[in-house]
């Protein structure tokens, strides 16, 4: 219970960086492993946050950034090792 009370907590405060203005559809892109503990808390924020979700595996540079480029995100939660390997 206490870790869905977390991530309500999370959606409500990070809600204005999902949602640039009212009305839109927020979206990210989930490449984290989901027995990575922060890989779960996105997802599990996400689908409590009602935020379009998608799912890429592989955590190579060369499978992620076509799948960045399809999909287009609107916002991109990951750990500096992503940022440091894409960009």
């Amino acid at each position: 219970a206490s870790f869905m009370f977390e991530s309500d907590t999370m959606v409500t405060r990070w809600e204005p960086v999902f949602r640039s203005k009212p009305g839109d559809e927020a979206a990210t892109l989930l490449f984290l492993p989901l027995a990575h503990v922060f890989g779960r808390m996105v997802e599990i924020a996400a689908v409590r946050g009602r935020v379009k979700l998608g799912h890429q595996p592989e955590l190579s540079a060369n499978a992620l950034m076509p799948d960045l480029m399809t999909f287009r995100p609107t916002f991109i939660l990951a750990v500096p090792y992503i940022f440091e390997k894409v960009f």
